[in-house]
């Protein structure tokens, strides 16, 4: 009797230090010997070789987390479920079905159809307090395997006391699997008790609108729905297909955020549907009781008026951008007796904004209207000055400190800009230092002080950063300089520059004529330039006729077939012809760097003709 009470003793002693051992243990050196060894054979291809190690080692220390989850990984692979479920219910056993450690076995239960799944869905089931993270692993793993009923019944009963559980998984699930009104459900779930994140769900929803069936599908669904968040979704789904007064209507009838109503407004400027714009700017401004909302609104109705009148009509995207260089592009912009009170509107505006709230934003907007299209330079010196001195936002300080120097080019004033330069030149701030040293080769470069320009550029050039917005400008200004053979001649092309920067075009084309060289890279670049500035004289005709006098296997062909291409394509309307030059582009210089956008361009004329 007495060694048998001796044999249960040992036996429960034996039991205690392997529970109190598998609660908080620490793998020991043998162990982690052999588990490596393990390792190595699975990496290895070995996959018999290193379950029987593993079992091995379960034999001895069941409770192992490290054993049990890569001999069930092996067996996923082998498809040996059977083999290995006397360990998986050993391992559950020995750990007390501690929550933590289901899911390390729950598939393999599934995989062998045991009895165990449903033993474990009642454990969740019957704690009070389950842990969630947990919980969520084993419906995942029910989902993997379609047992979408289990799933959802343990779902549900935690849903009890947790209304949205899973239901951003769920919802994930069912859009995988094509069902899209399964899907809304739960993420209609989900908004309901996570309203403020809105944009997850609204994104995983525009996600399905791939196709018009699912559309329909969606667009019923938030229609019926009562949340007013799912109106939200509604309108930015009709944004999305395009139906911008649709989606604003939605969005007016159902939200009394002006906010949003002021963003829709920013995103229709983005993409140019300034009338819908205007109209929404003037309701808001006529109904909103929000002083904040009516200045945001009144503001973004300036820079609309302000976007018509610098607006060109004769706008040539890809040219543009070729001819386009920060250091020594004219600032002047020229608009029609037409818009001259759209003009009167956005200064009325500006000033008002200005004068009433001292907002920069509107100073500064207000100086740009006055050096750009009034050509008022003294007036926006004073204005862009006024912030330089008064603002304490830094980046409309350096834009002004910009402008300042850019009126005086301007002006012509090479020397009082270059006095500008060096009284600022003790400044303590690298971006101002940096702005000043760009601004000495602008300078520079007008003044055809070639030599000096050279060895300033290639100075700057060592600390200013690659994506700098004025590195690939001093290159192209260095380029320029290299090009020229003559002083004499390079002075004269800087001075048609200055010119340009005075809004003296014709001054400029006078100057480009006297230019004689030998060069037949020099001469195509000078036509080149010359087309391009007799076209914003309006005179596309003779624009025309110059480009075409640059021969095909010239440098500036490829930059000339563009020109001449958009002219008729953007100037004159004739697409016909623009098609023909376009393709003939395309056949001429497969490798150019404006390929993909030709391309682009040839299907939006093809799309709109249909």
């Amino acid at each position: 009797m007495n060694n048998y009470k001796n044999h249960i003793l040992l036996i429960l002693i034996f039991l205690s230090l392997v529970f109190s051992q598998k609660k908080n243990y620490k793998l020991t050196t043998d162990q982690k010997k052999i588990i490596k060894q393990a390792k190595t054979l699975e990496v290895s291809g070995l996959l018999n070789e290193s379950k029987d190690i593993y079992l091995e080692l379960l034999k001895e220390f069941p409770y192992l987390d490290e054993a049990i989850i890569s001999v069930k990984n092996i067996a996923l692979i082998d498809k040996s479920f059977e083999n290995i479920l006397p360990y998986a219910n050993k391992y559950i056993e020995i750990h007390n079905y501690d929550e933590s450690k289901l899911p390390n076995i729950f598939e393999v239960y599934l995989l062998t159809s045991s009895s165990k799944v449903d033993y474990i869905i009642n454990i969740i089931k019957d704690n009070p307090k389950p842990n969630l993270h947990y919980t969520s692993k084993i419906i995942s793993f029910l989902l993997k395997y379609e047992n979408i009923e289990k799933a959802s019944e343990l779902v549900n009963h935690i849903r009890l006391y947790n209304p949205n559980f899973y239901s951003l998984q769920l919802g994930m699930f069912y859009s995988l699997k094509g069902k899209i009104k399964n899907a809304l459900d739960e993420y209609f779930i989900y908004l309901d008790n996570n309203s403020k994140n809105i944009n997850i769900v609204s994104s995983r929803v525009m996600s399905l609108a791939d196709n018009e069936y699912n559309i329909n599908i969606i667009r019923e669904s938030l229609n019926k729905n009562n949340l007013s968040s799912s109106k939200i979704i509604l309108s930015q789904l009709e944004y999305k297909l395009k139906n911008f007064a649709l989606s604003y209507e939605i969005l007016d009838k159902y939200s009394n955020n002006e906010s949003l109503k002021i963003k829709f407004i920013e995103d229709l400027l983005e993409i140019e549907q300034s009338k819908l714009a205007e109209k929404i700017i003037n309701s808001i401004i006529k109904n909103s009781k929000d002083e904040k909302i009516i200045t945001k609104a009144i503001f973004l109705l300036a820079n609309l008026f302000e976007d018509k009148l610098t607006k060109n009509y004769n706008d040539i995207p890809i040219s543009k951008t070729i001819n386009f260089n920060k250091i020594t592009n004219s600032p002047f912009i020229t608009i029609n007796e037409e818009m001259s009170d759209l003009l009167g509107n956005s200064i009325d505006i500006y000033d008002s904004l200005s004068m009433n709230i001292g907002d920069y934003q509107s100073t500064f907007n207000l100086a740009e209207i006055k050096y750009k299209i009034q050509g008022d330079l003294d007036g926006a010196y004073s204005l862009y000055n006024q912030i330089y001195k008064n603002e304490k936002t830094f980046n409309y300080r350096i834009k002004s400190l910009e402008k300042m120097i850019d009126i005086y080019h301007s002006k012509g004033d090479l020397d009082g800009a270059f006095e500008k330069i060096e009284n600022l030149s003790n400044l303590n701030n690298k971006k101002i230092k940096m702005l000043l040293e760009i601004k000495k080769i602008q300078n520079l470069f007008y003044k055809g002080e070639k030599k000096s320009l050279l060895e300033l550029s290639k100075e700057i050039l060592k600390n200013l950063p690659q994506d700098n917005d004025y590195y690939n400008d001093i290159l192209d200004l260095v380029s320029i300089a290299y090009s020229f053979d003559k002083d004499e001649n390079f002075k004269k092309y800087t001075l048609s520059k200055l010119k340009l920067i005075q809004n003296k075009r014709v001054m400029a084309i006078d100057i480009l004529n006297t230019i004689k060289t030998d060069s037949n890279e020099i001469n195509d670049k000078i036509k080149y330039e010359k087309s391009y500035l007799t076209l914003l004289q309006g005179d596309h005709l003779n624009s025309i006729d110059i480009i075409n006098s640059i021969s095909d296997d010239s440098a500036y062909a490829e930059h000339a077939y563009i020109l001449k291409g958009e002219i008729y394509d953007y100037v004159i309307g004739d697409k016909v012809k623009a098609v023909d030059i376009y393709l003939l582009f395309l056949d001429l210089f497969p490798d150019s760097m404006f390929y993909d956008l030709i391309r682009e361009r040839l299907r939006k004329i093809a799309d709109d003709e249909i």
